[in-house]
């Protein structure tokens, strides 16, 4: 058992807590009795002492309509107590809701404890509150009543005087004065022959106790040490003894003065006098406020008839409660056939059911309603096109410093207009990492902070969720969950993609969807997508108003624009094929190859990063469908490569001619020229060409060799003027690139050619 000192703390709950007739105590342990002496609980203490409550505090809990009059009696606010406890005494404190309050998670029965003897006052454990000599009003050793100058103290707590060099008076039982409303004691240097009881300095143990959590009040206290010895000082200084009554004597001064001699002679009749002008200035007081005070009279007469409507409307409910108790026991007390009927019961199982579904369902609506009230709350960043891209450059350059300019506008024009944005390189090269860094200077992980101040769930609300694929995935079950028609609820396989398309269904609704939502899919195909996203690929292709996913039954939840996936893929004997109608939705960046020493990136310091809404986004990398006008040297180019592959059989499809068209107008905005001397124009449709349409070719044997060849030479620009176009080179580097690489390969695997190797 630890013996600690703590101070209560007063609180009213409610609407109108000045009007609710009930008050919580709080119990914060401050400091510990350990072998006589006082030792001050650090926080670390306190988090130990108890470990589940976030203030560091326990509750005194009571009975309310019992014993009100005996807590206000002994406990007052910001008072210190002596509480001896074990775990063993404790119990969580649960709220009426079920959940337990983790503010102040532990609970004791206070009645209980004071009756028991383990909540005390200081004095028990020969403990006193310190009062120095310059918060003493009044003049000690000649007035009836000083002023002690305490605040945080209850009625009977003794208190130590400091009334000389080195000697304490007391202790004193404290007073409250109602006249002056301060705290006093009686020191009664008369009524003792003008003999001050006390102890030395030396005898006294002195400490000062505060919270370490809190910048608060400071409690001044006296701890007496084991062999302390009270003594007596004389106030009037003669050599005569007083009766021997087992104590020591001090005389205070051994030379009084005359005229000390006869105040002390005239003090009674002074006192008596005092006493009286006293008593009388109270009385005109009291005659004072008797209007004021008829006033308070009424309205607690008032507030007792609001308690006694109240305790009839709480003895009504109980009166049910019982009913319903009693009600309950008959019926768990009728034959065993008779439960048995009721609990196996189709009809009652199926509303019960149904009806813990619905209030499910209901408590899962209000959590995500209140997470998205929170995250509409959030004010973002909103950025013209050349400040979003000032942005993401210098941001996504600290951490990759190799990438340039147009790589990472690339990537982020591709997150922007594509549902589905595949990364595709070898091992290592950085295509996770990269949609971390994405989902990092977006700002969308730092709405985990916002949704728990929200909801118990609240780290779900973050914004950009990474999801690890497993082998052997076959339907949106496995990526997300199914509806189970026995318990009429949702069972999730994975809770934050259920949690996040909820969410994204309540701001469709409620017509706010004001940030982005990425979704990564990691080692994507270590299982066929078209399997498990299956559901998600229709609206690859018109991601509109009424694009919904339908997960069994009532789950059926509207997507918004704002959701985007990115996918990782490898291409090995652990991995599955892409099919081309995937392929055809998506863009597939290949990230750049690494040509030197690597180059280490940084972490990119959180306050430079800002919560970048979906407006800045779409202004930025979503051109209005008017601008999707290739310029005439591009379109030149663009016609040359679709009309080869068309003649070769490779025809573009009306959805990929669209997604390029697209592309190419928010690209060639926002790229720069190339040290090659290629205008910004041409290097969009390179990397249009080399992302869209590149990606789908695949076939075997020399003759399809001599169709790869063909293409490569039109992306190189043989037999025409490279020099010709938009003032400057027109050839298409990258798609080049990627058909040498294509060839290469293919010639090393008996002449199979692929995009993916």
């Amino acid at each position: 058992m630890g013996i600690y000192i703590g101070y209560v703390e007063q609180r009213k709950v409610g609407k109108k807590p000045e009007m609710s007739p009930a008050v919580f105590y709080d119990y914060t342990p401050i400091g510990e009795i350990r072998n006589g002496q006082i030792h001050n609980l650090s926080k670390r203490e306190q988090e130990d002492l108890l470990p589940a409550s976030e203030n560091h505090n326990l509750n005194f809990f009571y009975d309310w309509k019992k014993d009100q009059e005996k807590m206000r009696t002994s406990f007052r606010d910001h008072i210190l107590v002596v509480f001896a406890f074990t775990a063993d005494d404790l119990t969580d404190n649960v709220k009426a809701n079920g959940y337990r309050n983790m503010a102040t998670a532990y609970k004791v029965q206070a009645v209980d404890m004071l009756e028991a003897g383990k909540i005390r006052s200081l004095a028990s454990e020969g403990i006193y509150y310190a009062v120095k000599k310059e918060d003493v009003h009044g003049d000690f050793y000649k007035e009836d009543m000083v002023d002690i100058g305490l605040a945080d103290i209850r009625p009977g707590d003794q208190v130590l005087v400091e009334a000389g060099d080195q000697f304490w008076a007391g202790p004193y039982p404290a007073v409250f004065h109602e006249k002056t409303a301060s705290w006093c004691v009686r020191p009664g240097i008369s009524e003792n022959g003008y003999q001050v009881a006390g102890y030395k300095e030396n005898d006294l143990h002195r400490v000062s106790l505060k919270d370490p959590g809190k910048d608060g009040t400071v409690w001044d206290l006296i701890k007496l040490q084991k062999n302390a010895k009270q003594i007596r000082l004389d106030v009037r200084g003669d050599e005569t003894q007083a009766k021997d009554d087992g104590q020591d004597r001090v005389p205070l001064q051994t030379k009084p003065r005359a005229e000390e001699t006869n105040g002390y002679r005239e003090r009674p009749e002074k006192e008596e006098y005092e006493d009286l002008r006293k008593r009388m200035e109270q009385m005109k007081a009291f005659l004072e406020v008797g209007e004021d005070l008829a006033q308070l009279q009424k309205k607690r007469r008032d507030m007792q008839r609001e308690v006694e409507d109240l305790e009839s409307h709480r003895e009504h409910l109980k009166t049910e409660t019982r009913d319903l108790e009693t009600g309950f026991v008959k019926m768990i007390n009728n034959p065993y056939e008779k439960m048995v009927d009721l609990v196996f019961d189709g009809f009652m199982s199926s509303k019960m059911l149904n009806a813990a579904a619905k209030w499910e369902g209901e408590q899962a609506v209000q959590e995500h309603e209140r997470i998205v009230e929170m995250v509409n709350k959030t004010k973002g960043a909103y950025k013209t096109p050349q400040e979003l891209i000032g942005y993401l450059c210098g941001t996504v350059g600290i951490a990759r410093p190799d990438y340039d300019r147009n790589t990472i506008i690339n990537i982020a024009i591709c997150l922007t207009q594509s549902f589905l944005t595949v990364f595709y390189g070898k091992p290592g090269c950085g295509k996770t990492s990269i949609c971390n860094i994405f989902g990092q200077v977006l700002g969308l992980d730092k709405f985990a902070d916002i949704g728990a101040d929200a909801s118990p769930f609240g780290e779900n609300a973050s914004r950009y969720i990474p999801i690890s694929v497993e082998r052997g995935w076959t339907s949106k079950r496995d990526l997300i969950g199914y509806y189970n028609p026995l318990s009429k609820t949702f069972d999730k396989s994975n809770r934050r993609i259920y949690d996040a398309l909820h969410q994204l269904d309540t701001e469709k609704r409620k017509h706010i969807s004001r940030f982005p939502l990425l979704i990564l899919l990691d080692e994507a195909n270590l299982s066929p997508m078209e399997y498990y996203w299956s559901d998600f690929m229709n609206i690859c292709d018109d991601l509109g108003d009424q694009s919904t996913v339908n997960l069994g039954e009532n789950y059926v939840f509207k997507i918004p624009e704002t959701l985007h996936f990115c996918a990782t893929i490898n291409n090995d004997h652990t991995t599955e094929t892409m099919s081309p109608r995937l392929i055809d939705r998506a863009w597939v960046i290949t990230l750049p190859r690494q040509t030197g020493p690597a180059v280490m990136g940084k972490e990119i310091p959180d306050e430079m990063v800002e919560q970048i809404t979906w407006d800045s986004l779409k202004n930025a990398f979503i051109p209005e469908r008017e601008a999707w006008v290739l310029s005439e040297a591009v379109q030149e180019r663009y016609k040359e490569v679709t009309a080869y592959l068309e003649e070769q059989d490779f025809p573009v499809s009306p959805r990929s001619d669209l997604a390029v068209r697209r592309y190419w107008a928010a690209a060639s905005k926002s790229f720069e020229q190339d040290k090659l001397g290629r205008s910004p124009g041409m290097i969009a449709l390179d990397y249009a060409i080399a992302q869209r349409i590149l990606p789908k070719i695949a076939g075997n044997g020399e003759a399809f060799e001599q169709v790869l060849t063909g293409l490569l030479d039109i992306c190189k620009g043989k037999g025409r003027d490279v020099d010709a176009g938009e003032g400057g080179r027109d050839s298409l580097d990258l798609c080049a690139e990627i058909l040498e690489d294509m060839i290469r390969r293919g010639n090393q695997q008996m002449k199979y050619y692929q995009f993916f190797a």
